[in-house]
């Protein structure tokens, strides 16, 4: 089933597939329409499924009409040993004596119906009532997955029709740019123009990122989710204030770490709320670093400091004193906090430790974390 990309493919699936090896006489899925408001016969197994994908004599059912739509509306699965005696059974393509359905439900919201006929009474049991259950939690899992995973292709081809536009613009003004005669001094003064505008798009394109990023934790039911959102807005927000810095200056190939350095722990204080918890103590020689160098030294820095504003200090205020030097093209940065410091022998699977040691490898530099009860220093070596 995780290999299924399309959710004809699920529903397939489980006729062809799964219930096939049951040994059911007949097998339907229901998948509920929308914009008919009702459900709709999608996939089968037995003599409802006359060839390939097919299936003869589709049907629709109503919550509340027949078991079926009975099952749907309760969103509890059912046995009926005997459909002669129950006054709700609607024959398909024959009369069968047994009948065994279940709901398929996604976010507590029965979109499905899992259904299936015998011809001898008294022929499903409990068992049989419970594979069904666990096919179709996997199905509403599946499913689930598919309908996120939609939704985002949707508003990724939205995202991606606005920047073909904005690349179009571009591009246009980059063909006037080469068919005109203007002086080269001119033509200089429009390039570097250009080129502002495009760290200004960037940034501009990283916070529209930030922001989905913002409605979908918004979405998540727990902590852990909602934390995986806030750790990639924060790296997100390191990149977007190098193209901001970028954009701003005079020299455009470089910024100076110390502007930069102000820039994100103004943000990291609003965006954690420790104005009055947390200091920072800055001690920055002048260094300037190339776009290359700047956008891994941007994300490790920024690793740092949310490690050290989330857990050096629990339950007091503090200090993060942050040096930056450089000797012989080989710069230094020292983070240190005074809080309560952390097992270095206790290994952790985080993504942030992950990248930390990704870019550090990436700016060819070395990485020193000394940890105990009197806070953390990390110390960071790479060329210029």
């Amino acid at each position: 089933m995780l290999e299924f990309k399309t959710v004809d493919e699920v529903l397939w699936g489980i006729t062809k597939y799964v219930i096939a090896k049951l040994n059911y006489e007949d097998c339907i899925v229901y998948l509920y329409n929308n914009e008919l408001d009702c459900f709709v016969q999608r996939s089968a197994h037995g003599p409802k499924n006359v060839k390939n994908f097919e299936i003869a004599n589709k049907i629709q059912l109503k919550f509340g009409e027949g078991i079926c739509g009975d099952v749907a509306a309760k969103g509890v699965g059912e046995i009926v040993n005997d459909t002669s005696l129950d006054a709700r059974y609607i024959a398909d393509d024959n009369e069968r004596l047994s009948e065994i359905t279940v709901p398929i439900s996604v976010d507590g919201k029965v979109i499905g119906i899992i259904d299936s006929e015998h011809r001898l009474k008294n022929y499903y049991s409990s068992q049989d009532l419970k594979i069904l259950v666990a096919i179709s939690s996997m199905v509403s899992t599946k499913l689930s997955h598919l309908f996120s995973f939609n939704e985002l292709r949707l508003k990724n081809k939205d995202l991606e029709q606005i920047v073909l536009k904005k690349t179009k613009k571009l591009q246009d003004h980059i063909d006037e740019l080469e068919h005109s005669n203007e002086e080269i001094q001119k033509q200089n003064i429009e390039n570097k123009t250009l080129l502002n505008e495009v760290h200004h798009r960037v940034k501009n394109n990283l916070q529209v990122v930030s922001s989905l990023m913002n409605l979908h934790s918004e979405k998540c039911e727990n902590e852990k989710d909602k934390a995986i959102f806030t750790n990639c807005k924060d790296r997100i927000m390191a990149m977007s204030i190098i193209h901001e810095q970028l954009y701003k200056k005079e020299n455009l190939s470089s910024i100076k770490l110390s502007s930069y350095l102000e820039e994100i722990c103004y943000t990291l204080s609003i965006a954690y709320n420790i104005q009055t918890k947390i200091k920072f103590n800055l001690s920055i020689q002048e260094v300037s670093l190339n776009l290359e160098r700047t956008i891994p030294f941007g994300l490790i820095l920024n690793e740092l400091l949310v490690n050290a504003v989330k857990y050096a200090y629990p339950n007091t205020n503090g200090i993060i004193d942050i040096t930056i030097t450089e000797i012989n093209k080989i710069v230094k940065i020292v983070v240190a906090d005074y809080g309560v410091g952390f097992d270095l022998n206790k290994k952790t699977d985080s993504l942030g430790n992950e990248l930390v040691e990704t870019l550090i490898d990436q700016l060819d530099g070395e990485l020193n974390i000394v940890s105990n009860n009197n806070g953390t220093v990390c110390t960071i070596l790479f060329n210029a």
